[in-house]
């Protein structure tokens, strides 16, 4: 008997013992770590206030956000953002990347929005979508380009307006204005045997946003062209032409001849280093690519573009900023040197023809305002191809924000 109960004591004392000497393993792991992640921390938001480290746990943790951009602050906490509305278009379905322009006392917005054929039978129309055909091709589904006028709190004041391109495949549309005159960009189907689509330049009447004329400016680069940052700027003669930035990194630049032509010239600057180092990790958050068209803010040219990635082979758009030198060689002056996230972002639910995996943030068009006597950005938004929102920007904050780029240049010898 005597035997049995030292054999059960020494069991128990061989379990105490080993608890206590893992309980004192994780807690030197759990030390370490700890240390660690204090250490790169540190290492990675120096700059950062209490409040803005806060705000950076808070991210870190939100569920809805991917890995990549887990611990990234939101524009509201860094005094970038002012406020975030989700505008509601009465009079469509699911409408998405939407473009801004100031409007006499209020704003004209351009958007692009989706409508399925449905397949019919005896007469009745079904619940299984129809492919329409497009040459010899079968498209999943039409793509349109509506409108509405908004007032100055962006409540809409006039019904939708299709824009008539004469196509049913027209996307993503940006609003601008050069010498007097109002211009729409967007890309198109190509009437082929493969798909393609080019870029197009339509000028609109500003009352009635009937088409003046369409030109197809296709460069004959790509199969498929997209994402062109429209800009213009004065030559020495007064003249305002249009200009469009074809890619940011490196910074290529063509310019109109005429706007009813595709004859467009596409300049080189021999002695400027056309590839520059960005401060946006690309292999992380994507290639930066075109957004909103380019407006000159404090002597240089401001846009926003977007990027894509994967993550668990799931699509994630994300977006920043970037400035360029108002006159040529247009270098890049600065960029964001990670994503702008706002509290909120991706939490459209994915309708009508949106991919229900995809989230997506698309920057397409921008304009100015003041707010309690500061100037302020408003930026015009899809999300998640299914609805609009219109973020306010603090200018002299989002300005800030940026990270200069050095402007590489080569000696004229």
């Amino acid at each position: 008997m005597k035997k049995k109960r030292d054999l059960l004591s020494l069991f128990l004392i061989i379990i105490c013992t080993t608890s206590v000497l893992f309980s004192w393993g994780l807690y030197q792991k759990v030390t370490v770590i700890a240390k660690e992640s204090s250490a790169l921390y540190t290492e990675i938001l120096p700059e950062l206030q209490e409040k803005e480290k806060e705000a950076a746990v808070v991210a870190a943790w939100d569920p809805s956000l991917c890995k990549s951009l887990k611990g990234i602050p939101y524009g509201e906490d860094l005094g970038i953002i002012k406020s975030v509305k989700k505008i509601n278009i009465d009079g469509v379905v699911a409408p998405y990347n939407a473009s801004l322009l100031e409007d006499n006392d209020g704003y004209l917005v351009v958007f692009r929005y989706d409508i399925k054929e449905r397949k019919k039978f005896a007469g009745l129309t079904t619940p299984f979508r129809e492919k329409i055909p497009f040459p010899s091709q079968k498209m999943p589904f039409k793509t349109f380009i509506g409108s509405i006028r908004l007032d100055k709190e962006f409540n809409q004041v006039s019904p939708v307006q299709r824009i008539d391109t004469k196509s049913d495949f027209s996307e993503d549309p940006r609003i601008f204005t050069s010498d007097g005159k109002l211009y729409l960009s967007y890309n198109d189907m190509q009437e082929n045997d493969v798909y393609s689509r080019s870029m197009r330049l339509a000028e609109l009447d500003p009352k009635t946003l009937e088409l003046v004329f369409i030109a197809d400016i296709d460069q004959q680069i790509n199969y498929v062209e997209k994402n062109w940052v429209p800009f213009t700027r004065k030559d020495v003669s007064g003249e305002e032409k249009i200009y469009f930035g074809y890619g940011i990194n490196p910074h290529k630049i063509m310019g109109m001849q005429d706007p009813k032509s595709n004859q467009m010239d596409h300049p080189i600057f021999p002695h400027t280093i056309s590839f520059q180092k960005m401060p946006w990790n690309e292999k992380k958050w994507g290639v930066l690519r075109g957004g909103t068209p380019a407006r000159l803010v404090n002597g240089q040219y401001l846009a926003f573009f977007h990027t894509l990635f994967y993550e668990s082979k799931r699509p994630w758009y994300a977006m920043g900023a970037y400035t360029f030198e108002a006159n040529p060689p247009y270098r890049v002056t600065a960029v964001s040197a990670s994503p702008i996230l706002f509290k909120g972002i991706y939490d459209t639910p994915a309708i009508n023809t949106a991919h229900s995996k995809k989230k997506a943030i698309y920057p397409a068009g921008m304009a100015f305002g003041k707010e309690e006597g500061k100037d302020v950005i408003y930026l015009s938004c899809g999300e998640n191809d299914s609805s609009v929102k219109i973020l306010t920007f603090d200018q002299e904050s989002l300005l800030k924000s940026l990270t200069p780029v050095t402007p590489y240049q080569v000696d004229n010898k």
